[in-house]
C-alpha cells in the first residue's frame, strides 16, 4: 500500500508540475482546431496497424486533450477530451515509456479505468512524445476494441510515426520561440525610438546604456560617412578598424555587402525625401571569416532648424540567429515532406500488394498439387491476372512519384480535342455494343497548355471509371467546350452515380465506396487524375449528371486568354 501511494504521489506530481504546465500552454496545442499535419499521421497509423482508433493526446493535470482523433465514437469525438479517469496515455507520460496492453480488462493497473466501458478500449499501444528538451507533453497511441497481441512490426511503425508527430511539435515550439524573440526586439526598437529626444538631451548618459546592449546605433552625414557609432557597432568591426576614431569618417558602404549597396542607397534616398519618416531594411554586413551576418535596420533622416536634412540616423539588431532558425525550420519542413512521401509509399505497399500477392501464393500452391493440365492452366491465368494487377499498380505508383517530384512533366500549347479524340479511338467506344456513347467535340476550340501523355492518362482514368459503373444498355456522353478563360472536357454517364456525401471523397487516394472491394480497381484512378489536373494548373469537378449518374468536368486555363476576345 505504501509503494502504491508513493507511485500515485509521483504520478500526480509530474502532471501538476508548474514548469510542465507552462510549457504545454506555450506550445498552444490544447483547445485548438484539428490540423491536417497531425490528422494525416493518425489516419496513417489506423491504416498501417488496422486499428479503429488512433490519437495524438496532450495530457494536462486533470484531463487529456485530443490534438488529433481518428475513429473515436461520439460524444468523445466531438468533445476531443476526457478526464484522466478515462486515460491510459497519462501513464505513458509519467513513466516516459511505451505502454503495451493486450487486454486492459486483465491488467491489474488498468482494469478499473473508465476508458474500458465508456470508450471501448481493450488493447492499447502508446508511445511518449519526448521532445529534445526532455518534456513529454502527451502520447501517440493506437487502440483496438478487442484483445490484440501487438507485433514487433506494429511497435516499429508506431515509433517511426511518433517521430513525425514530435517533429511537428518541435517545429511549432521553434516558431513560438522565434515569435517571442521578435516581440522582445520590436519592444526594444520601440523603446529606443521613444528615447530619441532623451538621446539628443543627454547623449552621453544614453550611450552608457546603449553600449551595454546588443543594439547597433550609428549616424552618417550626407556623404554616407560615419559621424557616430556605438560600442556594439564598433565591436563588430575591430578587425577592420583599430580604433573607433578610425572608423568615424569611413564610408558606411564599406561595412555593407556589395550586393546590398543598391537597396541601401534607395532607402537613404527615401529618407531624404521624407524626413522624420522611418524605413526598415534588412542588410547583410561582412564578417571577418568571409561570411556575413544579417541585420534589421531602421533608417530616419533628421533635419536642422532650417529644415535641411543633415544626417541619417540608424538603429539595427542582429537577425543572424533568426535567419539560421528559419533555415533550420525550412530543413525540418523538407524532412517532414520526405517522411510524408516514405509514409505514403509504406501505406500504398501494405494496402495494395497484400491481396494480389496472397492470390498468387495460393494459386501457386494449388498448381503444385494439381496434375490436371487444364486446371493448372486456369490457375496460371489467375496468377497472370494478379501479376498484371501488380504491374499496373507499380505503374501507377511510378506515375505518382513523377507527379510529386515534377519529373518528365512539360506543358506544350495543344488543342484539347486531340487527346480526347485519341482516347475515344483507343478505347474503342464507337464500337462498344453494350453502351450508347454520344461524342461531341467543340469546333474552333481555343488552345491550352498541356502534356498530351498525361492528358490521355486523365481521360482514360475518368472514362474507365464511367464504363465500370455504367450498366449494360447505359449511356455515356463526352463533349468539349470553352468559356471563362478555360477549355473543358465533360464526361457524364447513366450509372449509379455518387452519393452527395461522398463527392469530396472520390479523389482521395485508395478511397472506394465499395468497402468490400468487390468492384475491380485500387481506388487510385480518380486521385491520380486529380493530381495530373492540378499539375496542369486546372481543376476537376464532379456532380450528378442529367442522366442520374456522375458528371466529371476537367477544366484547363487557356494558353492565351485573349483568344476568347478574338473569337
Amino acid at each position: 500500500m505504501t509503494n502504491n501511494r508513493v507511485e500515485h504521489e509521483k504520478h500526480v506530481s509530474i502532471l501538476s508540475n508548474s514548469e510542465r504546465t507552462e510549457f504545454i500552454n506555450k506550445l498552444d496545442l490544447v483547445d485548438t482546431a484539428p490540423e491536417e499535419a497531425f490528422d494525416r499521421l493518425t489516419r496513417l497509423a489506423s491504416k498501417l496497424l488496422d486499428v479503429p482508433v488512433s490519437l495524438v493526446t496532450i495530457v494536462e493535470e486533470n484531463r487529456q486533450f485530443f490534438k488529433s482523433v481518428m475513429g473515436l465514437a461520439e460524444p468523445w469525438k466531438s468533445k476531443r477530451q476526457t478526464p484522466l479517469s478515462h486515460s491510459f496515455c497519462q501513464y505513458v507520460v509519467t513513466s516516459g515509456k511505451m505502454l503495451i496492453v493486450e487486454d486492459a480488462r486483465e491488467d491489474p493497473h488498468l482494469k478499473d479505468n473508465l476508458a474500458i466501458p465508456d470508450l471501448d478500449i481493450i488493447s492499447y499501444l502508446g508511445v511518449p512524445l519526448r521532445l529534445k528538451n526532455g518534456q513529454i507533453p502527451g502520447a501517440f497511441c493506437a487502440i483496438d476494441s478487442k484483445p490484440r497481441k501487438w507485433s514487433d512490426e506494429d511497435i516499429h511503425i508506431m515509433r517511426e510515426l511518433t517521430q513525425s508527430v514530435i517533429t511537428e511539435i518541435e517545429l511549432r515550439y521553434q516558431i513560438v520561440e522565434l515569435k517571442e524573440e521578435r516581440q522582445k526586439r520590436e519592444l526594444l526598437i520601440q523603446e529606443l525610438q521613444t528615447s530619441e529626444e532623451t538621446l539628443s538631451q543627454n547623449e552621453s548618459y544614453l550611450n552608457s546604456i546603449i553600449n551595454l546592449q546588443s543594439v547597433l546605433i550609428l549616424r552618417t552625414d550626407m556623404a554616407g560617412n560615419y559621424t557616430y557609432i556605438n560600442e556594439a557597432m564598433f565591436n563588430l568591426y575591430v578587425w577592420m578598424y583599430e580604433t573607433r576614431e578610425e572608423m568615424l569618417g569611413a564610408s558606411g558602404l564599406d561595412t555593407i555587402l556589395e550586393e546590398d549597396h543598391a537597396k541601401t542607397m534607395e532607402t537613404v534616398q527615401a529618407c531624404i525625401e521624407n524626413p522624420g519618416k522611418s524605413y526598415q531594411i534588412v542588410i547583410r554586413k561582412p564578417d571577418r571569416d568571409g561570411s556575413f551576418f544579417w541585420g534589421l535596420w531602421e533608417f530616419v533622416a533628421s533635419t536642422n532648424a532650417a529644415g535641411e536634412v543633415t544626417e541619417i540616423q540608424c538603429v539595427g539588431i542582429d537577425l543572424t540567429e533568426q535567419k539560421l532558425a528559419e533555415k533550420q525550420a525550412f530543413e525540418l519542413a523538407l524532412e517532414r515532406e520526405r517522411i510524408e512521401i516514405l509514409s505514403r509509399f509504406i501505406r500504398i505497399a501494405s494496402h495494395e500488394f497484400r491481396t494480389p500477392l496472397s492470390i498468387i501464393s495460393l494459386n501457386a500452391n494449388l498448381m503444385s498439387r494439381i496434375n490436371d493440365s487444364e486446371k493448372r492452366a486456369i490457375k496460371a491465368q489467375n496468377v497472370n491476372r494478379q501479376i498484371e494487377l501488380i504491374i499496373k499498380l507499380l505503374e501507377d505508383l511510378n506515375l505518382i512519384i513523377q507527379i510529386e517530384t515534377k519529373t518528365h512533366f512539360d506543358l506544350q500549347v495543344i488543342n484539347l480535342n486531340q487527346p480526347v479524340q485519341f482516347v475515344y479511338d483507343k478505347m474503342g467506344l464507337q464500337h462498344n455494343p453494350q453502351l450508347t456513347v454520344d461524342f461531341h467535340l467543340q469546333a474552333d476550340l481555343p488552345q491550352t497548355r498541356g502534356n498530351t501523355q498525361y492528358l490521355c492518362e486523365i481521360l482514360e482514368r475518368i472514362l474507365d471509371n464511367a464504363i465500370k459503373f455504367t450498366p449494360e444498355g447505359g449511356h455515356i456522353n463526352i463533349r468539349t467546350g470553352f468559356g471563362d478563360n478555360e477549355v473543358w472536357v465533360e464526361i457524364s454517364d447513366s450509372g449509379e452515380g455518387i452519393k452527395e456525401h461522398h463527392i469530396n471523397d472520390i479523389f482521395e487516394l485508395f478511397w472506394r465506396e465499395d468497402k468490400a472491394q468487390t468492384t475491380p480497381g485500387f481506388g487510385i484512378g480518380l486521385s491520380v487524375a486529380k493530381m495530373l489536373v492540378d499539375e496542369h494548373h486546372g481543376h476537376i469537378s464532379v456532380e450528378v449528371s442529367e442522366m442520374g449518374g456522375a458528371c466529371l468536368r476537367v477544366s484547363l486555363p487557356l494558353a492565351n486568354p485573349l483568344q476568347l476576345e478574338g473569337s
